[in-house]
């Protein structure tokens, strides 16, 4: 049976996607994936499960998110 948690995608925008990404990259238990926009990486979220999360992060040209 699978997992449900693998049936989850978890998204964001700014500090939404940075909290998507921050609990993807380190949680035993990993996501479907992870949908991020105009987010960016916490400060000490290590990368145990990089290789195995599909992501889509998109980030906008004029965006001040990261300014």
């Amino acid at each position: 049976m699978i997992d449900p948690q693998h049936r989850i995608f978890l998204g964001g925008y700014g500090l939404g996607a940075a909290a998507a990404l921050h609990y993807g990259l380190e949680s035993e238990r990993i996501p479907a994936g992870i949908v991020g926009i105009n987010g960016y990486l916490l400060p000490g979220t290590r990368h145990v499960n990089l290789g195995r999360l599909p992501m889509l992060l998109l980030h906008g040209a004029n965006s001040t998110i990261l300014n």
